[in-house]
């Protein structure tokens, strides 16, 4: 399904239960460690490995990506959301 139409059905049935849709914007985020900060292409090594030497962190490219849009939609998000909590998703709220 084209992007474009996803997100309108989106909204259209988030709209109907009362929930806001946002949308963020994901540049950088698979090349950006979420746990130093450091942007370097060359981190992403293939499709799904992450790899960083300044601090020596390796996990999935997509849960470092998502580590980042969650700082990006709530930068001041609770303490201790790691790989474990994107791993097994828990109901968070961030936003009032």
């Amino acid at each position: 399904m084209p992007y474009g139409k996803f997100l309108q059905k989106l909204k259209y049935k988030a709209k109907a239960y009362g929930i806001q849709v946002l949308q963020i914007d994901e540049a950088y985020t698979s090349q950006t460690c979420s746990c130093c900060g450091v942007v370097d292409k060359t981190n992403r090594k293939y499709r799904g490995l992450y790899v960083i030497s300044s601090c020596g962190m390796v996990l999935n490219a997509d849960v470092n990506g998502a580590m980042n849009i969650l700082k990006k939609v709530s930068p001041r998000s609770p303490k201790g959301i790691g790989v474990v909590a994107l791993a097994s998703p828990v109901r968070l709220r961030l936003v009032n």
